[in-house]
């Protein structure tokens, strides 16, 4: 038996977790030297303009509220 095929929200949070993943990368590049916790807070400001952090229901990824 096959899984069932992801939905768009589903996709849409995959996607924007590997772009924080990205976002990360890159900084470790350009800043080998930078401490985890200046890394942590890059990344977490880029996720500041990119959800609402009340209906956040983990790590980045937004929880669709049916019915609300």
């Amino acid at each position: 038996m096959s899984a069932a095929a992801p939905t768009g929200a589903e996709i849409a949070c995959d996607l924007a977790e590997a772009a924080a993943q990205m976002v990360s990368l890159r900084y470790r590049r350009e800043h080998p030297d930078a401490a985890v916790d200046e890394l942590d807070k890059v990344v977490r400001h880029w996720w500041g303009g990119r959800s609402n952090e009340a209906t956040l229901d983990g790590a980045g990824c937004l929880r669709i509220r049916h019915g609300a």
